[in-house]
């Protein structure tokens, strides 16, 4: 599991591996294993196409995923939604004043 946390966390330090790793063991392996093989399995593009084409979307994705893979998915299919890209799997709280910062743009013309 403490690899497991190293790999999430940008630049882990003890602390932060030390918590990751036991916030990580709350969850039995056998819902983290469902939970994974769930998100690898789940297909939500007709879902997204459905969605009113002037419906603002905002993607967030993690810098070493599938980034390529999803801007030409949105040029293609949603061209007025926005992405951004981010840090690693925790990047809603190691990098959460840059997610706050990027999410009040896009809603601000929304407001």
């Amino acid at each position: 599991m403490k690899e497991f946390s190293q790999w999430m966390l940008e630049n882990p330090t003890p602390e932060q591996v030390n918590w990751s790793t036991i916030i990580s063991l709350q969850t039995p392996a056998w819902i983290a294993a469902l939970t994974n093989a769930t998100a690898n399995n789940a297909d939500y593009e007709d879902a997204l196409k459905a969605l009113d084409p002037k419906l603002p979307l905002l993607f967030v994705m993690g810098e070493e995923h599938w980034h390529p893979v999803v801007d030409q998915w949105i040029a293609t299919n949603k061209p007025r939604a926005k992405s951004i890209t981010l840090g690693r799997h925790l990047m809603f709280w190691q990098r959460s004043d840059e997610f706050n910062t990027e999410l009040d743009k896009f809603l601000e013309p929304i407001k």
